[in-house]
C-alpha cells in the first residue's frame, strides 16, 4: 500500500527587533516623529502580525490634515471595517538602500488609524489594481515576511487614504501569475479546503513539493497563500485505489481527510481555460 507522510517545513523569518530603548547597534527601529495631532493612536509596538489585535486597536476618530494631499511611506499592520468605514492601522517608516534595493526601516513611532476613502486604489507592483476591497484581502494574506515592508500611502485633500501602492511583488500576486501558468498543465498542490457555490465547486490550493523517498515520497510544505481554483462542471476525482468520482465526491473525501493527512500534496491537471479538469490523490485516504 502506498503512503505519503506530509510535514511542514518552517520558514526564518527576520522580523525587524522593535527595543524600548536603543541599547543595541543591530536594532532595525529608529526613532520617529510623533504621530499628528487627531489621528488615532494604537499603544502597541509592531509584532510582526498582520492583523492588529483588540487590545492594540483605538476607536477611530477624525484624522487630521496633517497628511492631506501628501504620500507617506508607511507600514501597514493591518485593515479594519467598523459602522462601514474601513480603516488602515499604519506608521511611519523610512527606506534604506541596499544596492539597487532598499530595505523597510521601522521608525518607533505609534500605530495610527487613517480612514480609506470610498474611491481608494490598490495598485500592486504587478498585475491588476483595484480597489479597497482587493487591498484588504491582499493584505490579510501577507506573508509574515511580508508584515514589516513599506508601501507608498498616498492621501486625498481631506486625509483620507486614496491610493496604497506596493513596492514589492507580494506572494499573492506571485500565485495569481502561477495559476495563470497552471492552464493546461498539471501541478502537484495540497488542498485546504473544498466550497460549494451555486453549483460549482471552488478548491482552495497552494503549490508544494515532491521529496523523493526510494519508491515512495514526502509531501513539503512551501508556503505561501491559499488561492481559490474553480472546478469545471467535467471535472473529476481520483482515489488511489477508488473509483473515480466528481466534485462532490471530492468535497466529501476532503471532509473526511484524518488530521495527519491535511497536508498531502495531489496532482491536479487543468483545462486550457485554466479550471480543474481532474484531481487525482497520491495516498490511500482512510
Amino acid at each position: 500500500m502506498h503512503f505519503t507522510v506530509a510535514r511542514r517545513t518552517a520558514t526564518l523569518v527576520a522580523v525587524p527587533m522593535l527595543l524600548a530603548t536603543l541599547s543595541a547597534g543591530c536594532s532595525r527601529t529608529l526613532p520617529g516623529p510623533a504621530a499628528p495631532a487627531g489621528i488615532a493612536v494604537t499603544s502597541t509596538a509592531l509584532t510582526g502580525t498582520t492583523q492588529p489585535s483588540a487590545s492594540a486597536t483605538t476607536a477611530a476618530v477624525p484624522l487630521s490634515a496633517s497628511w492631506a494631499k501628501t504620500t507617506q511611506f508607511l507600514q501597514i499592520k493591518g485593515s479594519e471595517e467598523t459602522g462601514g468605514v474601513e480603516y488602515l492601522e499604519v506608521r511611519q517608516a523610512k527606506q534604506e538602500p541596499v544596492g539597487e534595493r532598499f530595505e523597510t526601516v521601522a521608525l518607533d513611532g505609534p500605530w495610527i488609524k487613517v480612514r480609506i476613502s470610498a474611491k481608494a486604489e490598490n495598485v500592486p507592483l504587478n498585475g491588476k489594481g483595484g480597489d479597497s476591497g482587493q487591498l484588504r484581502a491582499a493584505l490579510a494574506e501577507r506573508s509574515t515576511g511580508e508584515s514589516d515592508k513599506g508601501f507608498d500611502v498616498a492621501f486625498d485633500q481631506s486625509g483620507q487614504v486614496r491610493k496604497v501602492t506596493w513596492l514589492y511583488e507580494s506572494e499573492r500576486e506571485r500565485t495569481q501569475a502561477a495559476i495563470e501558468d497552471w492552464a493546461g498543465s498539471t501541478q502537484f498542490l495540497q488542498i485546504k479546503s473544498a466550497r460549494e457555490e451555486d453549483g460549482v465547486t471552488y478548491l482552495k490550493v497552494r503549490p508544494a513539493e515532491k521529496e523523493i523517498l526510494g519508491e515512495s515520497f514526502e509531501t513539503v510544505t512551501i508556503g505561501g497563500p491559499w488561492t481559490e481554483v474553480m472546478m469545471s462542471a467535467l471535472a473529476s476525482n481520483v482515489p488511489l485505489g477508488g473509483d473515480p468520482g466528481d466534485a462532490d465526491a471530492l468535497r466529501t473525501s476532503l471532509r473526511k481527510r484524518q488530521a495527519r493527512s491535511v497536508d498531502e500534496g495531489f496532482d491536479i491537471s487543468f483545462f486550457g481555460n485554466g479550471e480543474v479538469n481532474q484531481v487525482i490523490w497520491l495516498y490511500v485516504s482512510e
